[in-house]
């Protein structure tokens, strides 16, 4: 039995689109596009480092970001970034064990703001030697993120929500995750 947890992907509705038809990426589900850390000059970070990875999270509203006092805030940036468009989408899928799934602390790229050559260095490599696969993760990060270094199939994906005001997402969310099973939209 599969006790992996389920993870929670945002994105717009054209790409939700392109997931399903294929058309964007030649794939039909969710591909890795975004790099984990960008190519820096001085870094001595494993190739893998500057790979693709698929940014999820570990429950749709995540208290950790929501309610963050290290961090007042970010929540609200991170779904302002997500909101790109009019409408957003919620996926979710379960994570299985062939997944190349690490549970990653977002707040060391909020920590660290130095600007030197050092500063930078610091924080990618503390953002990058935060890696901890899902089995090992002990809840204990500020700004929990899951990254995926595989794509994830459409057959394995779920439409949660397609909401077309943030506030609202937020409103149908919670009124879900009162009402039933805060693990099933």
């Amino acid at each position: 039995m599969n006790n992996l947890p389920i993870v929670y992907h945002y994105t717009t509705p054209k790409s939700y689109k392109g997931m399903k038809t294929g058309e964007r990426y030649g794939l039909r589900g969710i591909r890795p596009v975004s790099l984990f850390i960008d190519q820096i000059g001085g870094l001595n970070l494993p190739d893998e480092a500057h790979e693709s990875v698929v940014s999820t999270l570990l429950d749709p509203l995540p208290d950790s970001w929501i309610n963050n006092r290290e961090f007042p805030g970010i929540w609200g940036s991170l779904a302002y970034h997500l909101v790109r468009e009019d409408r957003l989408v919620l996926l979710s899928f379960r994570l299985l064990p062939s997944d190349k799934a690490y549970v990653v602390e977002e707040a060391h790229l909020f920590r660290n703001k130095g600007k030197s050559e050092e500063a930078i260095k610091k924080k990618w490599t503390d953002y990058w030697e935060s890696r901890i696969t899902i089995k090992k993760y002990d809840g204990k990060y500020s700004l929990p993120s899951v990254a995926i270094w595989n794509p994830i199939k459409l057959g394995r994906i779920r439409l949660e929500t397609i909401s077309s005001h943030y506030h609202e997402f937020r409103r149908i969310l919670k009124n879900k995750q009162e009402h039933g099973d805060p693990r099933v939209i």
